[in-house]
């Protein structure tokens, strides 16, 4: 859908409507206009550019003069390009990479994460041995202070099991907010799972 919206806004850029049978009206071109709501929107969207040809009138070749230069100038304004299938190229490059960028950012977001995990785990570890060596009571002594510390580390890593979560939830709600391609927010998920494994 947002790229159907995209492609609509480009092709209004290059939009002049035409009105054949102009000799038919009862009113004026602008009477016609300004009576007609839906039509209104339409011309405001393409710069209320239009032409008026006169099917009567086959000999006035000034009608078709001033509609080529009307083409012209819009040509003009648009850098001297009409619209091609480059146009529709350029929106599909512009909506994959937007997705690319959100895919590398929380892939650093998860990096980040499990590096600081490694390293806090890491760290407690270190304490942990620390505290087996300085332990210089009986064998039954060091064995109930080896329980504590291991009962103390496995705290720990509930608390740093749940700030994981925190920063998985973070992650996973910050990617549905602004991703909206759904196979990036699962191949996202996918490698966050295999770091929590």
């Amino acid at each position: 859908m947002h790229k159907l919206l995209l492609i609509i806004k480009l092709l209004y850029k290059h939009t002049i409507i035409l009105f054949t049978h102009g000799d038919e009206l009862t009113s004026s071109i602008e009477e016609f206009m300004e009576a007609n709501e839906a039509l209104q929107e339409i011309l405001s969207r393409c710069g209320g550019r239009h032409h008026v040809f006169n099917n009567k009138d086959m000999e006035d070749r000034n009608q078709v003069v001033e509609f080529l230069q009307k083409v012209d100038a819009v040509v003009a304004a648009n850098g001297g390009e009409h619209y091609t299938s480059d146009s529709y190229q350029d929106v599909e490059l512009m909506l994959k990479t937007r997705p690319e960028e959100l895919k590398k950012l929380y892939e650093k977001k998860l990096q980040d994460i499990q590096r600081e995990l490694e390293a806090r785990f890491a760290e407690e570890m270190k304490k942990l041995e620390e505290r087996i060596e300085t332990l210089t009571a009986s064998e039954q002594e060091k064995e109930e202070k080896i329980k504590e510390l291991e009962r103390l580390n496995k705290c720990k890593m509930t608390e740093y099991k749940r700030y994981y979560e925190t920063k998985l939830r973070e992650a996973r709600q910050e990617a549905e907010r602004t991703c909206t391609h759904p196979n990036i927010i699962k191949k996202i998920f996918q490698k966050i799972r295999k770091i929590k494994s």
